[in-house]
């Protein structure tokens, strides 16, 4: 998931806010930190993201 959210961050630019919520989104947002490159200083179009964990909310993987 982290790499996914880096491929993301190459073609739009960086993300300044992403928040967590969850044991698993806590993980994946650690993972990204660790791997973040000093190179992507620009802000790209994308102003803010959030991570939730499945196991906190449950109703909105099934909502389609």
């Amino acid at each position: 998931m982290a790499e996914s959210i880096q491929r993301i961050e190459m073609i739009y630019g960086k993300i300044p806010n992403i928040f967590s919520i969850g044991n698993g989104a806590k993980i994946v947002y650690e993972h990204l930190v660790s791997k973040k490159s000093k190179n992507q200083e620009k802000n790209g179009d994308i102003d803010c993201m959030i991570l939730i964990d499945r196991k906190v909310d449950l109703i909105t993987p099934l909502c389609t």
